[in-house]
């Protein structure tokens, strides 16, 4: 089985992950084998693939602790893990890093976290994005969906097509 590679998702280049990590672990009041869990993986860069064992080794936990802690992070929402992927939102962690400690609870519940919907299909996108990027986003698409990029397309056309039949005179 090969592990989930590491992808970190809503950071800027000069964030310190290490620091906001920290920080977010304090305001919400994590465990020890958690806050360990996403120090390790604050400190390591996209696309690495840590073993589990390798995990467990760096953070000082079994391999069951492991398994366990991340699910925790996942509750936090924190983290997320697709196929192949295990993505680490920082910009939730931002969120998290800059509350208050003393004024959280250690009972609280959190949204999960996944992956951001995608904004719908506009005219424009249709027009002048490669034919590459609109493939996938069209298949992904719901059929109330493309129903409504449907009706759009039909106006769009129906205004063209009066736009040219009465153009706009312009009276100097």
């Amino acid at each position: 089985m090969t592990p989930p590679r590491i992808r970190h998702v809503g950071y800027k280049r000069d964030d310190n992950l290490v620091a906001i990590a920290a920080d977010a672990a304090a305001a919400i009041h994590m465990g020890k084998g958690e806050r360990a869990l996403l120090l390790f993986y604050a400190a390591r860069s996209n696309g690495f693939r840590p073993a589990l064992q390798m995990i467990a080794n760096a953070t000082g936990q079994s391999r069951s602790q492991v398994c366990r802690n991340r699910a925790e992070l996942d509750a936090h929402g924190l983290i997320s893990v697709s196929g192949d992927c295990l993505s680490i939102h920082w910009d939730r962690a931002k969120l998290y890093a800059s509350l208050d400690p003393r004024l959280t609870s250690k009972r609280c519940f959190f949204a999960p976290a996944g992956p951001k919907q995608q904004r719908r299909i506009s005219l424009f996108d249709l027009r002048y994005q490669p034919l590459e990027a609109i493939l996938p986003r069209l298949a992904a698409l719901s059929d109330d969906d493309f129903a409504a990029l449907c009706r759009r397309l039909k106006r769009s056309k129906e205004h063209d097509l009066h736009q040219r039949r009465y153009p706009r005179r312009l009276s100097l």
